[in-house]
């Protein structure tokens, strides 16, 4: 199992015991195995957190903190809350950064001081636990407008930012395999952690079996009293009751058609519908093609638009007044003797009559 918690005593404040079940998870997924040892004593000095991983160990101040935080290496720290009241952190102890520079001289002097326990005798002059990493965490964040100082000696992290920093970190005169690491807590006197352990490895049983087993168990059937029949043979059965059944509820079709568009067929039923419409309105509201063209086999030199010349019979509209608004094709031809257009036949074949220009 890539993560393993253990603990001197159970934590007994529920903050510890969320922020070390979201630690672990957060852990679950890296590769490698990570020790998370919580909760335990070494030389009187009582460790809130312990990680140990291959080649790095960090030693941990947990403080959960519901507000800005102000504090440095000297000094109290104190909580500030929304509404501005502030509170002393760990009023009558030492502040966080003193706390974990205790913790790490207690703890690394006690394994610089067993190494030869579970270290081989290559590794007993190679490994040094002085490059142990200290670190304060905030959970379960540093809130914005916090003001922390502290030194190089110590890290600063909020619990939402410590896995990221556990992963990138290391130490640089430590290098572990499995076995040293899991000899580190039994030295201390620490018991793996049972649930939490059997959580992290799915031995708990997931959501659907508990359901399964919240489930109702369908009732027995109860038998019928006994009744006392006749010798009759020709007795009948006594009739079976008929139960209504209710009619199925009308499907509504605004919903039986989104159920047809959540299929394929019934998307491409809809797409192919749609470029039809749209091909027939394109051809609906195309525009009209003219319907007067010149006459096939006269060439034309040029179009020139004009009002046409017509003879109109006596008695005509025209003659009342009225002005024709229509338009008619008449041939001319250049007189070069004359030195002017004069009009031709449009049907004449002749050479000499052929029309060079169609006017409308």
């Amino acid at each position: 199992m890539p993560v393993q918690v253990w603990v001197g005593e159970k934590p007994e404040h529920p903050n510890e015991r969320r922020a070390i079940m979201a630690l672990a998870q957060g852990l679950e997924r890296l590769d490698g195995l990570y020790l998370i040892l919580a909760n335990f004593s070494v030389t009187g000095n009582n460790i809130d957190l312990v990680i140990i991983k291959h080649d790095a160990v960090f030693i941990v101040e947990l403080k959960h903190c519901d507000g800005r935080v102000f504090g440095g290496v000297n000094g109290p720290w104190f909580v500030e809350s929304a509404n501005g009241e502030r509170k002393r952190l760990n009023p009558g102890r030492k502040n966080p950064y003193n706390q974990v520079i205790a913790y790490f001289y207690a703890l690394t002097n006690f394994l610089n001081e067993r190494r030869r326990d579970f270290l081989s005798a290559q590794k007993t002059n190679s490994v040094d636990f002085r490059t142990c990493k200290r670190v304060v965490v905030i959970g379960p964040r540093i809130q914005e407008g916090s003001k922390i100082e502290l030194d190089w000696k110590v890290e600063l992290r909020g619990l939402d930012e410590l896995p990221i920093f556990l992963v990138t970190e290391r130490s640089s005169e430590i290098e572990l395999t499995d076995e040293e690491m899991e000899a580190i807590p039994q030295l201390l006197g620490c018991t793996r952690w049972t649930e939490i352990n059997n959580l992290l490895a799915g031995v708990l049983p997931n959501l659907d079996d508990v359901d399964e087993q919240l489930a109702p168990t369908p009732a027995a059937p109860v038998a019928a009293p006994a009744v006392e029949t006749t010798t009759s043979p020709t007795a009948a059965p006594a009739p079976t009751p008929h139960v209504p059944v209710a009619p199925p509820a009308p499907v509504n079709p605004l919903q039986r058609l989104l159920q047809r568009l959540r299929l394929t067929t019934g998307r491409l039923a809809l797409l192919t519908s749609t470029l039809v419409l749209v091909l027939l309105l394109v051809v609906l509201w195309r525009p009209g093609q003219p319907t007067s063209r010149p006459p096939e086999g006269v060439p034309i030199a040029a179009i020139t638009p004009g009002a046409a010349s017509v003879s109109l019979p006596a008695g005509s509209p025209a003659e009342a007044g009225c002005t024709w608004s229509g338009a008619q094709p008449v041939g001319k031809r250049w007189n070069m003797q004359t030195q002017e257009w004069v009009n031709v036949g449009l049907n004449d074949t002749t050479s000499t009559a052929l029309a060079e220009v169609i006017v409308t």
